[in-house]
């Protein structure tokens, strides 16, 4: 498995038993172990995001510590979106301080 951000070879590493691999680089990787998500089933719901979100700016988490938290949730959802998640933090956090 090669990195397509810097093409570093990752073949060596023990990709059968994970899930994500991080690449020097910064580049995330799925690995083999990756959830096969069949139908509409997802680790995670609408209903978890809503609650992550909530939960982000009910204990006012900073900038770097929701862009850890949005790196911790990838490979939970195939189609989760780490900087869509940012965006709704920020645009609801504007929202309850009256930014918006």
């Amino acid at each position: 498995m090669k990195c397509k951000i810097c093409g570093t070879d990752h073949t060596e590493d023990d990709t059968q038993n994970l899930i994500m691999i991080r690449c020097s680089c910064g580049a995330t990787l799925k690995g083999n172990a990756y959830p096969k998500v069949g139908g509409k089933s997802n680790l995670y719901t609408r209903r978890h995001y809503n609650w992550l979100v909530d939960m982000a700016l009910e204990l006012d988490l900073t900038h770097e510590q929701c862009r850890k938290l949005s790196e911790m949730l990838e490979g939970t959802n195939p189609k989760y979106d780490r900087l869509k998640f940012i965006t709704t933090i920020t645009t609801s956090r504007n929202k309850r301080s009256g930014g918006i």
